[in-house]
């Protein structure tokens, strides 16, 4: 995979669901907050021009989770060691929680994709379809991402290029492992709307995306799985929704236990 597709998918994955398309100003973290006809995988993690899924309900041509790893997240609590912190807006609007409850992994020997989310209704299904695997006719799904958010809380996804196992000064090594970070901030629902050019679903709170800069992390294979662990420590991101942007700084380490979800292979990212 180039550089450049890998870039462009993964700045689909931080939008919100939507059909249409919000013409941004080439943020990294994506031009919405739900999930949209194009969703990929965008400089990190959800989906789409938009934010959530529309007119095709939240699951995609699987239905069910295809999940098929051993590395279950999902349990009545998270992993007592899982990835968690805070996000914290330099701007003084808020921040955002991090739990790694639910996880889900797909790699291909050359990328490896992560998705996190903090809402243990979160499943493989629907973390395919927010991240752009098409529908049977080949279409982008517009589907509703409530199951994968949680109000105050960020999902975090991760994108390595290379052979793993791997460990990344993201401070040194920007393209190695892009890592994302998507927050759902103050009281809000994803909601069917139009925003610009786009319709789709879109939080109706403040959406705040962006990628870290600094930070440690390893990420390797559990047989099927992945896992990562280390510590983000700045993140740099805007509003897709709204005008400007501000840094972060994170609090945020642990490890992820990320199961093996067949079905992001039919995401962007690949």
């Amino acid at each position: 995979m180039t550089r450049a597709l890998l870039l462009a998918g993964l700045l689909l994955a931080s939008l919100p669901a939507c059909k249409g398309g919000k013409s941004g100003d080439d943020t990294a973290a994506g031009d919405g907050g739900g999930s949209g006809d194009g969703g990929a995988s965008a400089d990190g993690g959800a989906s789409g021009d938009g934010g959530s899924a529309g007119d095709g309900g939240s699951s995609g041509d699987g239905g069910g989770d295809t999940g098929d790893g051993g590395a279950d997240t999902g349990g009545d609590e998270p992993p007592d060691d899982a990835m968690a912190g805070k996000i914290i807006l330099m701007d003084d609007r808020g921040e955002g929680e991090v739990i790694a409850w639910r996880a889900f992994s797909y790699t291909d020997g050359s990328t490896t994709l992560v998705y996190v989310s903090p809402n243990p209704e979160a499943d493989c299904d629907t973390v395919a379809d927010y991240l752009g695997r098409p529908d049977s006719s080949g279409q982008p799904q517009v589907i509703d991402p409530s199951s994968l958010f949680l109000q105050d809380y960020c999902n975090l996804s991760f994108t390595a290029t290379g052979s793993l196992p791997m460990e990344v000064d993201l401070e040194e090594d920007a393209m190695s492992l892009i890592v994302t970070a998507t927050c759902s901030l103050g009281e809000g629902t994803f909601d069917y709307t139009t925003v610009g050019d786009q319709t789709g679903y879109f939080w109706s709170g403040t959406w705040y995306t962006g990628t870290a800069y600094q930070g440690v992390l390893s990420v390797s294979l559990d047989g099927d799985d992945v896992r990562v662990s280390g510590s983000i420590d700045s993140i740099d991101g805007t509003y897709p929704l709204e005008d400007g942007g501000t840094k972060a700084r994170s609090t945020v380490d642990g490890v992820v236990y990320a199961e093996n979800c067949s079905a992001l292979g039919d995401t962007p990212v690949f």
